[in-house]
């Protein structure tokens, strides 16, 4: 990566697509500094409504420009509301991702994309590897599942993520909603026979453009260390936050949702740590560190 790179951030209003901006921008996280060849580069940002990518044509003319690097960060990931919106689910997460891959693959770019934890079933207490079988439950992993295979087929040159449990700074996630529930006067109750592993977006970014420095291409596993139920991850947000409100547990038969949802769903970051990339805190070291540092308090 010697030349002044030309990256393309889809998806950059989102979540985990303004983390990269930020580290981009920075040129650092809280796991370290980012390589000079990323924050040095010409960066081009998109994001839904201006930029569609399930619309072909929209696709084809902004890939005129040609980039090295294309990160995807967009996705449908309203897991119960695709149950019944499976169309647009599948235009995203599968149609999307397949011209993102088609166009890749014409100009020999490099493209970089997310996928889920929800691509297994989840009805054994063990960690899955990038190799295990898939099995997805719900709409949502199966056109994730769907976009991966297209991106596998299509591309030589593609990275694909897997991560769970997703919380950052910006948007919608789960310690956000917890802080706000505990202003509320309302009894708070959260699931504890759904496991998996909180992950920090501010690490993920750093992971990723670590990894994608080492030009090793494929699937990853790439979630924050050690594993948690919901419950048991609320309890905590608490604790760090020095929240007294009380939360009990409850289960996934009495808190009902549209989406079947794996009663266990920790990955392994086999590929990770072959390579020497697996960077990522223990999940509780994360959560302490964004608390601490990067929580946004006009978001609570």
């Amino acid at each position: 990566m010697n030349k002044k790179y030309k990256i393309l951030l889809i998806g950059a209003g989102g979540q985990l697509g303004r983390e990269f901006q930020d580290a981009l921008s920075l040129g650092q996280t809280s796991l370290g500094k980012i390589d000079r060849c990323f924050t040095e580069a010409q960066l081009t940002c998109v994001d839904y409504p201006q930029f569609d990518i399930t619309n072909k044509q929209q696709v084809q003319n902004l890939f005129k420009q040609k980039f090295d690097l294309v990160i995807n960060c967009s996705a449908y990931t309203a897991v119960d509301k695709a149950e019944d919106d499976t169309e647009s689910c599948f235009k995203i997460n599968t149609l999307g991702a397949k011209l993102l891959a088609e166009e890749c693959e014409k100009q020999n770019a490099t493209l970089v994309h997310f996928s889920t934890d929800f691509v297994f079933k989840g009805d054994k207490p063990t960690p899955r590897c990038e190799y295990d079988f898939c099995e997805p439950e719900n709409v949502y992993g199966k056109t994730k599942l769907a976009g991966e295979k297209y991106i596998q087929n299509i591309c030589k040159k593609y990275f694909i993520f897997r991560t769970s449990w997703l919380y950052g700074r910006y948007g919608k996630n789960f310690v956000y909603t917890m802080l706000k529930l505990a202003k509320s006067d309302n009894a708070l109750s959260v699931v504890n026979d759904q496991v998996g592993t909180p992950t920090s977006a501010n690490e993920l970014v750093y992971v990723v453009l670590k990894t994608i420095l080492i030009g090793d291409y494929g699937l990853y596993h790439s979630t924050g260390e050690g594993q948690c139920s919901w419950y048991e991850f609320a309890c905590k947000i608490f604790q760090l936050r020095g929240v007294s409100k009380k939360i009990e547990s409850t289960t996934s038969k009495k808190y009902v949702q549209r989406a079947k949802r794996p009663s266990f769903s920790v990955l392994e970051n086999l590929h990770l740590k072959a390579v020497g990339t697996n960077d990522f805190s223990d999940w509780e070291i994360a959560l302490q560190n964004f608390l601490k540092e990067r929580i946004d308090d006009a978001k609570i």
